[in-house]
Order: structure tokens, then C-alpha cells, then sequence
């Protein structure tokens, strides 16, 4: 089994010599962003064609290696998600080479051509195959819009949340449908959600403060300065809200949430008895609670340091 960070540097070494310098660019000031942040692991996202391949080895493929199918499953949901952060990188203006946007069209061709060769252009793959692009498409927009004002709505931030994650939800459809198994895809579907959904916030509480610099309030800034008396739609830092953050109570509040919203993720893919689901599940949990619990500890040290002032 090839790597798939080898695919991606012979697809890359096989493009035109500017659009290669371009991508090694963008990939040298963007180390981080190659992967998508999670707890500790693979993301959600990955795991899922894990679990599925080897519920479903003896999936009946057209090619002469059951093993062949997966690898480019693989290899297109990793093109799927280059293409989506290049596009994400370059609309919140973390990247801004023109070149990249044609780059990105070039994953996208390239998921097309290697899922070209499973399912007839007539497949019910490719409605969803294209919905789950226009989804994500949509609800980057409307990400970008309700975290433009202090105040939107949770629950659509969370709809748009996972919607903006639809794309990895191509790679386990692929599977469920070549394997015959499409009743599975609405529990995957709901599961991958609601991952998405806490792989987000996680990631704007690492945010926050970069976050209201540049005046967006995600996820997180709006749960948590939803909590305190001192929310505005002004210029804002961490430092003026900070004693209400701990007195109330908000961080506690917003864990809550994720475990919820983890709990559902386990019933969501709960039927499917999924061996390696339930461990999994079980990590994200312990990982969310030590990151509680090293935030309990910087709100200790924060009411110590106002006492000692």
C-alpha cells in the first residue's frame, strides 16, 4: 500500500513546474494545515474507510485487487480534502497565490478520475458524490457569515459546521455503495456529522483569541461571550471577559456540549457494530476531558493571578 503522502508528491511531481513550486510553497508555509486538527489520532475522517474495509474486504469490486479499491478510495478522499482546504485557505485569506485556486481544481479532477473508475456515470454515487460538494460549498458561505456577528445561532452554526465536512463523507459513501450496504450510510452520515461538528469547536478554542482579533466569532467565542455580560459586537479579547468566562461557568458548559454531541456521534454508529467505533469513541472522550481539565487549570491560575494583583 502506497502512502498517500508519496500519492501526493508523485501526482505533484507530474504537474507543470510552476503549479508544482506553487503547491511545495504552500505546503511549506502551511505545514500544519496538511491535516486536518483532531484529538489525538487520525481524525474522524479517516478512521471511517478504516472501519469500513474491514468490515466490508469481501466487497465485490471489478478490479483484480479488492485492495486496489480502497487504496484509491483513499487517495480521492485525501484529493477531496486537499482541494477543500487549498479553497478554504484561500477564501479566509490564510493563502493567497492566484495559481492555488487552479490547483485545487486539479484534486478535484483527479477524486473524479479515480472515482471514474468504480461507478458508471449513471450511479446513484454521483448524486451524492455532488451534493455533498455542493453542501460543503454552501455552508462555507454561511460559516463565513454568521461568524461575522456576535450572537448567531448555535445550532446553525453546528448545521453549517457539518455541513462544510460533507466532503469527507464522499470516501465512506463510495464504500457502502460498491460493498451493497446503502442502508449504512444515513448512521455514517450522522456520525461524521457530529464528529465534525466537535473537530470544529476543538479547533476554535484554539482559535479564539486569533479569531476575535480579526473580528469572526466562532463556535466557540459565541457560546462562551454568550455566557458573560460583556459581549459586544466591538473589538474584543480574551482579557475583558475573562472573569466572567470563569465565574460563569462557560468552558463546563461547552464540554458539555461536545459530549453530547459525542454521545450522539456513538448512537449515531452504534448499529452498525463496528468494532473499532466504540474504542474510538472512548479515546475522544478521555482526550476531550483532559483538554477540560487543562483548561480548568489555566482558569485556576487566572483567578489566582487577580487574587495575588
Amino acid at each position: 500500500m502506497t502512502s498517500l503522502q508519496s500519492q501526493v508528491e508523485k501526482y505533484v511531481s507530474a504537474l507543470s513546474p510552476v503549479f508544482r513550486e506553487e503547491f511545495r510553497r504552500y505546503r511549506q508555509l502551511h505545514p500544519h494545515k496538511q491535516h486536518l486538527t483532531s484529538t489525538k489520532g487520525h481524525p474522524y475522517w479517516k478512521e471511517i474507510p478504516r472501519w469500513l474495509e474491514n468490515r466490508h474486504v469481501a466487497i465485490p469490486i471489478r478490479t483484480p485487487s479488492t485492495q486496489a479499491f480502497f487504496d484509491d478510495i483513499a487517495w480521492a478522499q485525501h484529493s477531496l480534502f486537499l482541494f477543500g482546504r487549498i479553497q478554504d485557505d484561500l477564501f479566509d485569506g490564510d493563502a493567497h497565490s492566484p495559481a492555488l485556486i487552479y490547483i485545487s481544481d486539479l484534486f478535484l479532477l483527479e477524486a473524479d478520475r479515480v472515482l471514474a473508475k468504480y461507478f458508471a456515470h449513471s450511479s446513484r454515487f454521483w448524486t451524492l458524490y455532488r451534493g455533498c460538494l455542493k453542501k460543503a460549498a454552501q455552508s462555507t458561505i454561511e460559516v463565513d457569515a454568521l461568524q461575522r456577528v456576535l450572537g448567531s445561532s448555535i445550532h446553525r452554526l453546528e448545521t453549517a459546521y457539518s455541513g462544510v465536512n460533507s466532503i469527507f463523507k464522499i470516501g465512506p459513501a463510495a464504500i457502502c455503495l460498491k460493498a451493497k450496504k446503502e442502508d449504512n450510510i444515513p448512521s455514517i452520515f450522522r456520525f461524521a456529522d457530529r464528529m465534525a461538528i466537535i473537530g470544529q469547536v476543538i479547533d476554535d478554542l484554539r482559535d479564539f483569541e486569533a479569531d476575535l482579533e480579526r473580528k469572526r466569532f466562532n463556535y466557540a467565542a459565541q457560546f462562551l461571550l454568550g455566557h458573560t455580560k460583556k459581549a459586544s459586537s466591538g473589538r474584543m479579547s480574551f482579557a475583558p471577559v475573562g472573569d466572567d468566562l470563569v465565574l460563569t461557568g462557560a468552558f463546563a458548559a461547552l464540554f458539555d456540549k461536545l459530549r453530547s454531541h459525542l454521545k450522539g456521534a456513538e448512537n449515531a454508529i452504534k448499529p452498525l457494530a463496528i468494532p473499532e467505533a466504540a474504542p474510538f469513541i472512548q479515546r475522544y472522550r478521555e482526550n476531550l476531558r483532559h483538554m477540560e481539565n487543562h483548561l480548568n487549570n489555566v482558569q485556576v491560575e487566572y483567578l489566582l493571578s487577580k487574587l495575588m494583583k
